[in-house]
């Protein structure tokens, strides 16, 4: 059984996509790296990738605003 903060969960489908099975493989993960039955919004944010459904959310964001500098670092990254 794993525990898991309501803004985490939401956080945790927002970058890991609407696939259960990609969502239940970052649960295992998180609950591997973290050593604990608890997930945390910090533990989402520092061992959770953005998945591509999250990368066109964010790039269809920075297109509408013009904000060529972050879509130049989403090539990078």
């Amino acid at each position: 059984k794993v525990n898991i903060e309501k803004e985490a969960a939401e956080l945790l489908v927002e970058y890991a996509g609407s696939d259960l099975l990609s969502v239940l493989g970052e649960i295992e993960k998180l609950r591997f790296v973290t050593g604990e039955n608890k997930i945390k919004v910090s533990d989402v944010k520092k061992y959770v990738s953005y998945g591509v459904d999250y990368e066109v959310f964010l790039l269809h964001g920075y297109f509408m605003k013009k904000d060529m500098n972050r879509i130049k670092n989403m090539e990078q990254n």
